[in-house]
């Protein structure tokens, strides 16, 4: 893909795949279990601590006009801490892809492939998201931005019908199992965003960088507003046992019918979010690849690495022993991974490369071309 191809609506599609599947995969399940009636306030509230992230985020890259993250670390470290970043980078959605492709097709045995085995379908997404990633990054985008809008419109469906099923008295008591609970230990919920890493990523792929700020924004906006419907659906009309989360939002699904003709949606439902796993796999490989390789200096997807990275994920996929194993991995080590990466090495390596530049500015009495 050259770094000039993405334009502003494909960049938020990219942007909110990422959500979309951990939302459909076990992101509001997790959230109430942790988090009871409080669980609507708790996601308002990292809500509001995402948007001054982004703002931040979004000013520290104004002196980085046409740079990314791994540019930025190269001109702060040179080539070793862009290798280095690109290396964890790479590693961490590999582990994030590999234990999210374990967790759909154990959902997918459970609720209707019963006679399939869990590596068989484990290795259907990745041959499908091979073979897109063949065709160039390009294709990848494409694809999904035409998958985008019919899983999103599932969702907002699964949403609305469920109204007529809400039981409000759920949210109380507000606070759920108290302050502490709901706001400072409810902080480490911010990793629900996972997807913020794209942002610091974005703007090389983008055809005009000026948008940049308007794509975070408008990108953060639509995520923000998507997991708290689907919490707040959740929450409001399931009788919710934390053991059951095997596709958060299908839980919600159970409940609702679409006129005479179709009194048992979840089926359908199924399909849309069999697609939403495949653009997200399909993505998650493609941006692995296109980052490995930019380390290197090369601006497009290798075949043997792509090769590699698929083969990875396949590898973190299996590793769980059993769903129990599974669960824990995404909701302890995943969490902490998140936050470590995306809202601290990321964030600092920006912040550093800033003052970096405003000492050099200083020293040299002018903006030094980087």
């Amino acid at each position: 893909m050259k770094t000039s191809d993405l334009g502003s609506l494909e960049a938020i599609a990219l942007v909110m795949t990422i959500i979309i599947a951990h939302i459909v995969i076990y992101l509001p399940a997790t959230i109430i279990a942790d988090f009871g009636s409080a669980s609507i306030l708790n996601t308002l509230y990292i809500t509001a601590i995402i948007f001054i992230f982004t703002l931040i985020v979004v000013k520290l890259f104004k002196n980085f006009n046409s740079f990314d993250i791994l540019d930025i670390a190269n001109y702060l470290g040179g080539s070793t801490l862009k290798k280095f970043l690109s290396l964890f980078f790479t590693g961490y959605l590999i582990i994030f892809a590999g234990l999210f492709i374990r967790d759909f097709a154990e959902s997918l045995i459970i609720v209707y492939f019963h006679d399939f085995k869990v590596t068989a379908i484990i290795l259907l997404f990745l041959i499908a998201s091979f073979i897109i990633n063949k065709f160039g990054f390009r294709q990848v985008i494409r694809c999904n931005f035409l998958i985008l809008p019919t899983i999103l419109i599932s969702i907002i469906i699964v949403v609305i019908a469920s109204i007529p099923n809400f039981t409000f008295q759920r949210v109380f008591p507000v606070l759920g199992y108290g302050v502490k609970e709901t706001f400072l230990t409810g902080l480490t919920n911010i990793s629900a965003f996972s997807n913020f890493l794209i942002i610091f990523y974005l703007i090389p792929l983008l055809k005009n960088k000026k948008n940049f700020s308007h794509i975070s924004f408008i990108s953060m906006a639509l995520s923000s507003l998507l997991l708290i419907s689907c919490v707040a659906t959740l929450l409001l009309v399931t009788n919710f046992d934390a053991t059951q989360t095997i596709l958060s939002i299908y839980l919600a699904t159970r409940r609702i019918s679409l006129g005479i003709f179709l009194q048992r949606p979840d089926s359908l439902f199924i399909i849309f979010w069999i697609l939403s796993m495949f653009a997200y796999l399909s993505i998650i490989t493609a941006l692995s690849n296109y980052v490995f390789n930019k380390s290197h200096d090369k601006n497009s997807i290798s075949t043997p690495s792509l090769i590699i990275i698929s083969v990875l994920i396949f590898i973190v996929s299996i590793l769980p022993q059993n769903v129990a194993q599974l669960r824990f991995l995404e909701t302890t080590l995943l969490k902490y991974l998140c936050i470590f990466f995306v809202f601290g090495i990321n964030f600092i390596i920006l912040i550093l490369g800033n003052i970096k530049l405003k000492l050099n500015a200083k020293k040299e009495k002018k903006v030094p071309t980087i």
